[in-house]
């Protein structure tokens, strides 16, 4: 539905007179009307937001609120000394607003000019008395859309979206506008009508403050939707019981843009997440040149208006092609009785070997954000055992040029292995690089040490990194190197921070030692093609991007990583780097001369 700006005819200079009294001082012999009151009279439906405040200079019509580009519309008012403005305001009723063009007008009700609008939404607190106009007028718009009776899927999605098409099994939603900061709104491969189709996956019921409530899921996509990286549009909304109704409590049709060939998910399970807390649990799966992704994404109602947020996102690939990978999420009862623990099980399985398990346990932090406390190992089904040191013969020093011969050769040290993947990567040969990764996961690793003290060396590490003090974060996680010298996410902050400080031979050799470890880790090979980039080898970076690229179990989410970087990053061999990269992965734009 296309947004229009509603047309006000010109006020008939009586009724301006007594709205200029209302908003000034007040008029006549009587200064002790409040001066609210004529201006209520002269205008019928039309609210005042606030008593006090810069909110007391606002109004809206609280009768005519309707549902447009994906928001609410809302005609409204705003008084000023020497005058009015009438325009409409366009709000998400969650946090963003969008003032339309629209007419001043002086005290005689003769228009004087444009009203300036915004061209797109802006945070509502950022303009004086938007945030207590939306919360208001949303209040209002909320309250009053309900399901009369028994409550049904059809019925909630005509209500919250739109027309329901019996065929589809879906609500034809005609005035979709994605909000610009969702990750991977691109992903929606979102057309220029800007219509989607709305699908209920899931619903849920559960007590929550003695009121009887349910949780719609739902999932949005183009009518032409679904290709293999195409995301679905996750939306969540609440009904809470109101006698023989349903209303709605609240609704998000933006949560995440997620999940692969148009769907949001493959499961989902609303389970408790504390004693007066509860979670979703959207569990996926992926396959991508035969290899199988799993993945276990949760979102939780935080803050006081219990805005869907997503706590936890964990995934992980197998190691080949006959490799399956199953995730499984359980919320356990620990310490924090408001927020329990989250333990995410991984089962490996391979034709002819024993099952895997791994565990992932996370915990709710002060910080009011789940942290990762345990991460059992992948398993090694292809590789040959430990080895109580790393290979000597573990820096992948620059490629040679392309030869697209012999990928099938089995390599013997981990600089050669390194040198092949690269060469494949160039030659965009995904299998001759799983191979070449094969080989080089079978190479003696270095031993366990004690891992506590390696990752509490880590994180004193990447905060001096952040402190943009590099030579000290070289020497503390040096340290947690010694400490636990296995440990391949050590190894590449290490890799990571010798190319900051400029030593580029040892973040090479670094980087080796943690592809001995795993050579399908994509936070080892993006910092190893950052280093190449700025040691101008820009041909050797994008190859090693390209293999970060690859390994990635969530692209989307590697993609996002460099367009974050771009903001960041100073050095320019880093930023063309990233940005070639970006284009090739997203666009399929090989680069010039690679």
């Amino acid at each position: 539905m296309a947004t229009q700006v509603l047309s006000f005819g010109r006020k008939p200079a009586l009724l301006a007179t007594l709205f200029s009294c209302a908003v000034i001082a007040g008029c006549g012999k009587d200064s002790s009307t409040p001066a609210a009151a004529p201006a209520a009279q002269q205008f019928p439906g039309y609210t005042q937001v606030s008593q006090t405040g810069d909110a007391a200079q606002l109004w809206f019509n609280g009768n005519d609120i309707k549902r447009a580009n994906g928001g609410y519309l809302v005609h409204t008012l705003k008084t000023f000394a020497g005058g009015y403005a009438r325009f409409d305001s366009l709000t998400n009723c969650r946090d963003t607003t969008r003032r339309l063009v629209g007419t001043q007008y002086r005290d005689d009700g003769t228009a004087l000019k444009e009203y300036p609008g915004n061209e797109t939404s802006v945070a509502a607190k950022s303009e004086p008395g938007m945030s207590e106009l939306m919360t208001a007028a949303c209040t209002i718009a909320l309250a009053s859309r309900a399901i009369h009776g028994e409550f049904n899927a059809p019925a909630a999605l005509e209500l919250l979206y739109g027309s329901y098409d019996e065929q589809k099994k879906a609500a034809v939603w005609t005035d979709v506008s994605v909000p610009k900061n969702l990750p991977w709104a691109q992903n929606l491969n979102l057309s220029a009508d800007g219509s989607m189709n709305v699908t209920t996956m899931a619903t849920f019921d559960f007590t929550e403050g003695g009121q009887q409530k349910k949780l719609f899921v739902t999932n949005a996509v183009p009518p032409d939707g679904g290709c293999h990286a195409c995301t679905g549009l996750l939306g969540l909304a609440v009904f809470v019981r109101n006698g023989s109704d349903w209303k709605v409590e609240s609704t998000d049709p933006f949560v995440a843009s997620m999940g692969a060939m148009g769907s949001v998910g493959d499961s989902f399970k609303w389970v408790p997440a504390g004693d007066d807390s509860f979670a979703l649990v959207v569990k996926g799966h992926d396959m991508h040149q035969g290899y199988q992704t799993a993945s276990t994404d949760i979102f939780m109602r935080k803050g006081s208006d219990k805005k869907f947020e997503s706590v936890i996102s964990d995934y992980d690939t197998g190691a080949s092609d006959t490799e399956s990978v199953e995730a499984e999420t359980t919320f356990l009862k620990g310490k924090d009785p408001h927020h329990y623990d989250v333990k995410v099980v991984y089962s490996y399985s391979i034709p002819d070997q024993k099952t895997y398990v791994a565990d992932h346990v996370y915990q709710f932090a002060k910080n009011n954000k789940y942290v990762l406390v345990k991460k059992d190992d992948p398993p090694s089904f292809s590789r040959q055992g430990n080895s109580s040191t790393a290979s000597t013969d573990a820096a992948p020093t620059a490629p040679q040029p392309v030869n697209t011969t012999a990928f099938s050769a089995t390599c013997t040290s981990a600089s050669a292995c390194a040198v092949q993947m690269m060469t494949a990567a160039r030659a965009e040969n995904l299998a001759a690089a799983m191979a070449a990764a094969a080989s080089l996961g079978a190479l003696p690793k270095p031993v366990r040490g004690d891992r506590a003290a390696a990752r509490k060396l880590n994180v004193a590490g990447l905060a001096a990194l952040n402190a943009n003090n590099a030579s000290e974060a070289v020497g503390l996680l040096s340290s947690a190197v010694a400490a636990d010298p296995s440990d391949e996410e050590v190894q590449s902050n290490l890799s990571y921070a010798y190319s900051v400080a400029g030593n580029y031979a040892q973040s090479i050799n670094v980087a080796g030692v943690a592809l001995t470890i795993n050579p399908r880790r994509t936070s080892v090979w993006a910092p190893l093609a950052a280093t190449f980039a700025r040691m101008h080898d820009r041909p050797h970076a994008l190859d090693a991007m390209w293999l970060a690229y690859q390994f990635s179990a969530d692209k989307q989410k590697t993609l996002g990583f460099l367009n974050d970087r771009l903001k960041i990053e100073t050095d320019p061999a880093v930023l063309q780097m990233y940005n070639e990269s970006i284009a090739w992965f997203s666009e399929n734009k090989r680069p010039e001369g690679l």
